[in-house]
């Protein structure tokens, strides 16, 4: 197999991943926009434990599961930029979630 073909039978475009991420990405940015977020409580949570929360379920999803998948052939330092896309992308819906969640 020549290194200039694709591994598993893939194809070198991206297809419809660019523009079904810019759709997804503009209605979390249009839910944002609409959302009333409630920041009321804000001065009585502790910083430093919500912080610490968000950086082990980062790195869990960063280190863990992205670096993970460099080691097969094919999907390479791909996977490393996928899985901080949709961990970005889940960051996002958390905060909206709970957003709407907390208004009951």
């Amino acid at each position: 197999m020549a290194m200039d073909q694709p591994l598993l039978g893939g194809t070198t475009t991206t297809g419809m991943f660019g523009p079904v991420g810019l759709v997804i990405q503009a209605a979390i940015t249009a839910a944002f926009w609409n959302a009333k977020l409630d920041l009321s409580s804000a001065n009585e949570t502790d910083k430093s434990s919500v912080y610490n929360y968000y950086v082990g379920v980062a790195l869990m999803m960063f280190v863990g599961f992205g670096y993970l998948m460099t080691f097969l052939k094919a999907y390479g330092i791909g996977a490393v930029g996928l899985t901080m896309f949709i961990t970005c992308l889940g960051v996002e819906f958390a905060v909206l979630t709970e957003s709407y969640m907390g208004k009951g």
